[in-house]
């Protein structure tokens, strides 16, 4: 049978059984009753469940401001998995260096994004129409429809008009060197100028 609480404890039933006699369990249960409404009613509270000690919280507010204020920039070295912090004008500096560096890069004359799409969707339908593919596989990842043509002569082949299925917009994420010194090898450098 089930019991239903006390009235002002939220209309919950926290007992699915018949209540016991003993005294003990029916005290604890009570307690345990009482100490879930309080925590209920009192779930405005918020717990620190940040694992920053207060230093490190400080120091991300003001790295997350810097950076706000585009006085400083976080970047990714290219190897290592080190994380840099440079001044903005270094890193586009830096950066244009190497978009312009015609031994690294190629400037093209339009964005080829969309003909390398309509290739690699041409080379799935007939990858489908070979039984080199299953339907299925050719459906979800080029998002090739099965669906029939009206004459019933064979499938649409169709592309999919969810925005999954297109290739998204290109990118160029900036990384910078950074070269591994020897302790003695190491300088200070203080900017005398502030």
């Amino acid at each position: 049978a089930v019991v239903s609480t006390q009235s002002g404890h939220y209309g919950r039933d926290y007992c699915k059984t018949e209540p016991t006699t003993d005294k003990q369990v029916q005290d604890s249960t009570q307690r345990m009753i009482a100490a879930l409404d309080d925590a209920l009613r009192n779930k405005k509270r918020r717990y620190n469940c940040n694992n920053l000690s207060r230093a490190e919280q400080d120091g991300l507010k003001w790295l997350q401001k810097q950076v706000s204020e585009e006085k400083v920039a976080v970047v990714q070295a290219d190897k290592g998995g080190a994380i840099l912090l440079v001044e903005p004008a270094l890193l586009k500096k830096k950066t244009l260096e190497k978009l312009n560096n015609e031994l690294l890069y190629e400037k093209l004359e339009q964005d080829p994004t969309k003909d390398l799409h309509d290739e690699l969707y041409a080379l799935w339908v007939h990858a489908k129409n070979q039984n080199i593919v299953t339907a299925k596989e050719a459906k979800d990842v080029m998002g090739v429809s099965d669906n029939q043509k009206s004459d019933g002569s064979g499938p649409t082949n169709r592309i999919s008009t969810l925005p999954h299925y297109y290739p998204g917009s290109s990118y160029f994420y900036p990384s910078l060197k950074i070269q591994k010194r020897k302790k003695y090898r190491l300088r200070l450098c203080v900017d005398t100028t502030a």
